[in-house]
């Protein structure tokens, strides 16, 4: 013996060893290895991750914003499912790099008849990447009854996946571990109908603000379970935007100064909350605008603020008898039910809800 330990190899004898088979475990358990990812700086990694889970928001032009958000982002999120330790990385960067777009719509034109009333309804639209729900106010403002979803009626080959409701809490989307997460929205206001002012001129008192205020009121419950209710670092990127024809054949009191206060009424309550926010005009055409805002944001302030049978009604919103929560296309919407059609005409079980290309799916 010279000497030499067992174990030491010269540099020689090391090369000519044989390459292991790779199903032979050799030394430390493959399981126990650290992912090659993770021995890489955390700066590198952050720079990885956000070439796999950032998706584009640019804003679209406002005759086609529409269509621009109703379709979720085509991205592979397997990389959440390699471990716990990336999976959490990786989330971070997927929701406080991303600007998650919320469309909100108001139509229908309604006839002021004084004392908060409105002959006619308003139908507002709230749509996310992960659901998309309408419902319809009453006729009467004063009316605190309850709120229906208004659903879409199924179709020939509609594919759905039908929720129950003690299933709903958990198709709240993002799960409850990732609110805090969530850094920036960017909100579409988009408003198509015509204004109230040209039918009660000079009257822009708390009564005709106040049914103004309520409009997108049954959907702050929505976007708070987004947030979460402390979220004091996310910042909201609110974009007011008129109907697509308004700088051409509009009436003339949709391009007054009282119309724009209107919408700002319609938008406040996404002004009230721990976030941050900012509040525009989708497009930058009056210099005015500025101190019409701040004069109709002080003034939804300073009115009373809502009763608690009108929070209660806000806040429980039903769907009718025959209608029911699906999964559609990868989000969730209402549906209603409808005679002339059977489920079997209706491809139930469809498109899975949580595919890779999905950002609502991320295990909790």
């Amino acid at each position: 013996m010279d000497g030499t330990p067992p174990s030491a190899l010269s540099e020689e004898q090391e090369s000519s060893q044989p390459t292991p088979r790779i199903d032979i475990p050799v030394g430390i358990d493959v399981c126990q290895r650290p992912f090659p990812l993770l021995q890489l700086p955390p700066e590198i990694r952050d720079e990885i991750y956000k070439h796999l889970v950032i998706f584009d928001t640019n804003p679209p032009e406002a005759e086609s914003y529409r269509s621009a958000l109703c379709d979720r982002p085509s991205l592979d999120l397997s990389i959440l499912r390699v471990n716990k330790r990336i999976h959490d990385e990786a989330s971070r960067i997927l929701y406080s790099k991303n600007i998650f777009p919320i469309r909100f719509e108001i139509r229908g034109t309604g006839t002021y008849q004084g004392n908060g009333v409105f002959r006619d309804s308003f139908r507002a639209e709230y749509s996310t990447f992960w659901e998309t729900l309408t419902y319809q106010r009453p006729r009467s403002y004063n009316s605190t009854g309850t709120n229906f979803y208004n659903g879409d009626l199924p179709h020939d080959g509609m594919q759905l996946t039908k929720v129950t409701e003690d299933r709903m809490p958990t198709f709240l989307f993002p799960a409850h571990r990732y609110r805090n997460l969530v850094r920036r929205l960017r909100m579409f206001v988009h408003v198509g109908r015509f204004s109230f002012v040209e039918l009660s001129p000079g009257l822009l008192d708390e009564a005709f603000r106040r049914p103004l205020r309520s409009i997108l009121m049954p959907f702050m419950q929505r976007l708070h379970s987004v947030l979460g209710e402390r979220n004091n670092h996310a910042h909201l990127e609110i974009l007011l935007c008129p109907r697509s024809s308004w700088s051409r054949n509009s009436r003339p009191s949709v391009m007054s100064p009282e119309f724009w206060y209107e919408l700002v009424c319609c938008a406040w309550p996404l002004t009230r909350g721990p976030w941050k926010y900012t509040l525009r005009m989708a497009r930058d055409f009056f210099d005015s605008f500025e101190a019409v805002k701040k004069d109709a944001l002080e003034q939804c302030d300073q009115d009373p603020p809502f009763t608690k049978k009108e929070l209660a009604s806000f806040e429980t919103v039903k769907l009718r008898e025959d209608a029911f929560w699906a999964i559609t296309n990868g989000k969730l919407v209402v549906v209603d039910g409808d005679p002339w059609y059977t489920p079997d005409s209706i491809f139930w079980g469809g498109a899975p809800f949580g595919s890779s290309e999905n950002l609502a799916l991320l295990p909790s």
